[in-house]
């Protein structure tokens, strides 16, 4: 998808007559391209964001210069009481040098463990940073959870299938987990409320042994005499 940027000196209107002109501030940066203060329009840029995220390569073209490039969108900013986008910020590419990239985990197919409630799924990765040659960036890393069918199963980062020329950018071991089956969180209340009602006996067995330690010591005081 394609967008098309407005250009925005600093010295002109503020970020909030922007944004009531449907227009949210932002910022382009990149190799070949300095950082330059821009606006966007809120719909237009709510469209290409929610079919690229930061992962998918976009058009982006600044107002007057006639021409078009690829760039990524690296960060939005919100207002926290209203949600809205109130800056945006794009990457622009070098398309001969590699870039880093965080790419959503997809699961596919089905687990026998899930379907028949023997346990639930459980993915700890949403994203992973990546590294390759923008034209190479996946829009996602597929993660086949069909041989999950035992708690206990999992499917880690050295059965990932990467593009070829795509790399692991994070500092994250081949052993690491993006998928596993958990027991039932019914199991799992059970096992913490087994162990709580232990530790509850042990600290009555401590409070019952020291008090019959306090017993036998009063027995082998002498009464005093008057």
């Amino acid at each position: 998808m394609k967008i098309i940027a407005k250009n925005r000196d600093k010295k002109g209107k503020q970020a909030k007559f922007l944004l009531n002109e449907s227009l949210i501030p932002g910022v382009v940066y990149g190799p070949k391209r300095k950082s330059q203060d821009i606006a966007v329009n809120v719909q237009e840029f709510k469209k290409v964001f929610d079919d690229s995220g930061y992962s998918k390569l976009v058009d982006f073209e600044l107002e007057g210069e006639g021409k078009s490039s690829k760039a990524l969108i690296r960060e939005v900013q919100y207002n926290p009481l209203t949600d809205d986008e109130i800056h945006v910020a794009f990457y622009e590419l070098d398309m001969d040098k590699p870039v880093t990239a965080d790419v959503p985990v997809e699961t596919i197919g089905e687990s026998t463990a899930v379907k028949n409630k023997i346990g639930f799924l459980v993915t700890p990765f949403k994203t992973l940073e990546v590294r390759c040659l923008p034209a190479k960036l996946p829009e996602k890393l597929i993660v086949d959870i069909s041989e999950l069918n035992e708690i206990g199963d999992n499917f880690a980062v050295e059965h990932l299938d990467l593009p070829e020329g795509v790399e692991l950018a994070s500092d994250i071991s081949e052993s690491a987990t993006l998928a596993y089956i958990a027991p039932p969180q019914k199991e799992i209340v059970e096992e913490v409320k087994e162990t709580v009602t232990e530790e509850e006996e042990d600290e009555e067995g401590d409070e019952k042994a020291k008090a019959g330690e306090g017993e036998e010591d009063g027995e082998d005081e002498a009464p005093k005499k008057e």
